[in-house]
């Protein structure tokens, strides 16, 4: 049987724009199309929906629940959306005052909450404590409707232009091995990307940042250029996935041959799993800095030295 996007909003008690953001985003699920475009679900792309429901409720993110469902379609199985909720370490009270504050577009409070979160946490692991959480949970409730894109970028913008100041006051590495951070073509979503280039700064690497939406030929260009050790490619856009595995193709076998790392919610999706070349990193940023750090023969400790 087929659905038009109105009847499977019906169907699963989810709304047709949540529908379009999770197929955007993750690619949940891919229904086909009518002669005249308009979206066609099927029984399995209904079964995918309610499977990705029952995760986000059991409380798993939003791109966790869909690497999961992505993984389990691979199979060919849906499991069944009985779930049970999974345990999780409680978050730092922190994350609910940022997005309260974001959602009142309060921008002294949030500056002032960061700043204590650092405070307590230090850099880099403030950002896998409070920062991306944060980041997370606005998305997550960007997506239930409960607020709106203008409060995510909010949030999101005054995190960058932390992440920024703290980048610049750190100091640089001419000498250490030389890793360069991109993002593939048509991927704009770089906050983690940055979250890394601090880290590994602070671990002694010698970091060239070129960012969001690299062009291939820009990025082997750059590898040739400075003889970098190591490559960190990151995706989190379902859309980004083809150019990241023909970018990290390329990467792989060029004739520099840097050590390949790829990392973001996009590089756990079941599909393009098997062409994608290069290490994948765990969804930690500072377990990811330490793993590049150690390959390379870096400390894995701010502060100390290999």
């Amino acid at each position: 049987m087929r659905y038009t996007v109105r009847a499977a909003a019906r169907a699963t008690g989810v709304t047709e724009g949540r529908l379009r953001t999770w197929e955007r985003r993750y690619g949940i699920p891919k229904p086909g199309r009518s002669d005249t475009g308009r979206r066609l679900y099927d029984d399995d792309d209904l079964a995918m929906i309610r499977r990705m429901v029952a995760l986000t409720d059991a409380g798993l993110s939003a791109a966790e629940a869909a690497e999961a469902v992505l993984a389990e379609a691979a199979t060919g199985v849906i499991p069944s959306t009985d779930v049970q909720p999974q345990p999780e370490h409680t978050p730092d009270p922190a994350v609910e005052e940022l997005v309260a504050a974001a959602r009142d577009f309060d921008e002294p409070r949030i500056t002032r909450l960061i700043t204590e979160s650092v405070d307590e946490y230090g850099w880099p692991e403030v950002l896998d404590a409070v920062l991306f959480p944060a980041l997370r949970a606005t998305g997550d409730q960007w997506e239930r409707g409960d607020i709106t894109l203008a409060h995510e970028h909010f949030l999101s913008e005054l995190v960058r232009r932390r992440l920024a100041v703290q980048i610049a006051s750190s100091s640089s590495h001419d000498a250490g091995p030389t890793v360069v951070l991109a993002c593939p073509p048509t991927e704009r979503h770089d906050l983690g990307l940055m979250g890394m280039w601090l880290c590994l700064r602070m671990l002694g690497a010698k970091v060239l940042y070129l960012g969001s939406d690299v062009p291939a030929v820009a990025l082997l260009g750059t590898i040739e250029e400075t003889g970098a050790s190591a490559v960190v490619l990151s995706a989190v856009a379902s859309s980004s996935r083809p150019d990241l595995v023909i970018v990290a193709r390329s990467v792989a076998t060029s004739r520099q041959a840097p050590k390949l790392y790829v990392g973001g919610s996009a590089v756990h999706a079941a599909e393009g799993r098997a062409e994608l070349m290069g290490v994948r990193l765990p969804p930690s940023i500072v377990e990811s800095s330490r793993l590049i750090a150690s390959e390379l023969g870096l400390a894995t400790e701010v502060g100390t030295r290999a």
